[in-house]
């Protein structure tokens, strides 16, 4: 890991916290401007007035860049009575242009399982070998249970792979927890890697039963609960060949509704350093993770030095009772043998504790923050494709314009009452024009303005679950340390009462 200076990471923070619109994070409740959003949403927006006017109307009155929480709620009403005197409403023009005032749509509704709302442990045992034909890879098995329903199947670690892979498809938005990565070679077989792939997916599968919207999944009870090998495929195929949410309509919730956060420049720096923050507390914990390594090296040394020294002892002890030089000796020497036995015990188990909570627990949490930087890349990439081709169409629309041959403008149900107020109004006509290309832009928008939301409360939600796991983790360790370091000073205190013989 490169050295980060300090005086970096403050400077990092600062932006972060300061420039990046990261009190997204907290839940503000702004009751004045709610009933505001409210107001324009009603007089403004529901009754068809272009938002786009409204917005430049106001801006006349006072500089305030669209932003009316600048305005008071009394000067907002009088805004609004001087504006609806001099403008006209468009036809079925609706909110095209007004992102601000998404707030709720419609999605499917969660049907909840026999897991939902329960605590569910998995564990995943007996890891083997399995042996396949000459022209195919052997894998390892394991076996998966869920206590609550008694479910026992038996999943290889491609199903695993598979089964993330099929929930963040089918769930964009929703943070998944990571798997390790896959590893070519003999290696894979070996029992400390696959002892070590074990535990992390047991970490894994458990952390997903945390999270209800999966629990509520076909794709996860399917995985936990079809024994038959055959079956299991079959499923998998069936969900392989199903595509992720392209509409809105098309995502889940618990009350089938979902919520949506306009996009701006301002979202897309709040992503970017909340990517950065990731970034950096992944190279911080892979960093601590490194230096563990060092300190645990010199614990194993000392562990084999203990058990030389305990060696030693027991030599020393069968070498005077070999010449019968002095039974007190001998007593002394299988003490000290004994003491040390206890210590390098005690050691192994301080090496084991330092394993689970301190090493295997950062390499889970740098893990942890990468799987989320995948849900921020997806936010990206709907965000670079909703550009590319609201631009197009854009320019698309523009052209059509200006050759006002309204044939051309591919509009459905064209009335030609409708014309005259098409060939004049521009707004009006580029909100009618196109209207398959306009339908598709919209979808990726609105698509775009739901990853904005849930992003934003996936990472409060992930922010507040990893504080907790690292005060649960520490305070596990210390607690197991503490009663390796009580068995430590027993053994001492035995030695030290010792009465020793002149």
């Amino acid at each position: 890991m490169n050295e980060i200076d300090n005086e970096e990471i403050n400077k990092q923070n600062e932006s972060f916290f300061s420039n990046s619109g990261f009190f997204l994070l907290e839940d503000i409740k702004d009751v004045d401007l709610q009933k505001k959003k409210e107001l324009v949403q009603t007089e403004i927006v529901n009754k068809n007035y272009e938002y786009k006017h409204f917005e430049d109307f106001c801006n006349s009155r006072k500089q305030v860049n669209g932003n009316i929480n600048l305005f008071s709620l009394e000067e907002l009403k009088s805004l609004i009575s001087d504006f609806v005197k001099l403008h006209t409403p468009h036809p079925q023009s609706g909110n095209y242009n007004n992102p601000q005032f998404i707030n709720i749509k419609s999605c499917k509704l969660i049907e909840k399982t026999p897991i939902n709302d329960k605590v569910v442990k998995i564990s995943i045992t007996n890891p083997k070998e399995v042996q396949t034909s000459f022209y195919q890879q052997n894998y390892t098995s394991y076996d998966v249970h869920t206590d609550l329903t008694l479910w026992k199947v038996n999943r290889r670690f491609s199903d695993f792979i598979w089964l993330r892979n099929t929930l963040t498809k089918f769930y964009p938005g929703v943070y998944c927890p990571p798997i390790p990565e896959k590893k070519a070679g003999p290696a894979r077989f070996e029992e400390k890697f696959v002892e070590k792939r074990r535990l992390f997916l047991t970490q894994f599968i458990n952390d997903l039963t945390k999270i209800e919207i999966y629990k509520s999944s076909e794709v996860l009870i399917d995985f936990l609960s079809t024994k038959d090998r055959n079956r299991f495929e079959r499923e998998k195929e069936n969900f392989d060949s199903k595509n992720e949410p392209a509409l809105l309509e098309d995502n889940w919730s618990f009350n089938g509704q979902v919520n949506l956060m306009e996009d701006s420049k301002k979202i897309d720096n709040y992503y970017k350093n909340i990517g950065k923050y990731l970034d950096m507390q992944s190279e911080l914990l892979d960093g601590m993770r490194d230096n563990l390594k060092l300190y645990y090296t010199n614990i194993n040394e000392a562990y084999l030095n203990l058990c030389n020294i305990e060696k030693g002892f027991k030599l020393l002890n069968e070498l005077n009772k070999k010449y019968s030089v002095r039974e007190e000796v001998s007593k002394v020497y299988f003490e000290l043998s004994r003491f040390f036995k206890n210590w390098k015990s005690i050691q192994y188990e301080q090496n084991d504790i330092i394993k689970r909570y301190i090493k295997r627990f950062y390499k889970y949490t740098s893990m942890e923050c990468k799987a989320f930087l995948e849900l921020i890349q997806k936010r990206n990439d709907y965000k670079d494709n909703f550009v590319d081709k609201n631009t197009k169409l854009k320019e698309k629309k523009e052209k059509l314009w200006r050759d006002k041959n309204i044939n051309d403008w591919e509009i459905e149900k064209l009335n030609p009452e409708d014309s005259i107020l098409l060939k004049n109004d521009k707004i009006y006509a580029l909100d009618k024009m196109c209207t398959s290309e306009t339908k598709n832009v919209n979808n990726l928008y609105d698509m775009l303005c739901y990853l904005n939301y849930t992003l934003n409360e996936q990472f409060k939600i992930f922010m507040n679950k990893q504080s907790q796991k690292f005060m649960i983790n520490i305070k596990n360790f210390t607690e197991e340390f503490k009663n390796n370091l009580n068995k430590a000073v027993e053994s001492w205190s035995q030695i030290a009462s010792l009465e020793i013989k002149k």
